[in-house]
């Protein structure tokens, strides 16, 4: 997790730096929801919105809502 400090400190990263300081350490992340950012060349308002659509039915179908 990022601590509100390098979150700050990380803002005018591009994508790709930010993957690699925060996400990947020797090609591994140590959060699997995080292996699907990890993927995409670009993270764009529209795909953040689809991932979370995406979450939102896995738990709802995980909890029986």
């Amino acid at each position: 997790m990022l601590s509100r400090r390098k979150n700050a400190q990380a803002r005018n990263f591009s994508f790709d730096k930010k993957k690699r300081e925060y996400f990947q350490r020797n090609g591994v992340t140590n959060f699997a929801l995080t292996n699907q950012v990890l993927s995409r060349e670009v993270w764009t308002p529209d795909l953040v919105e689809d991932r979370q659509r995406d979450l939102v039915v896995k738990l709802a179908e995980a909890w029986r809502l």
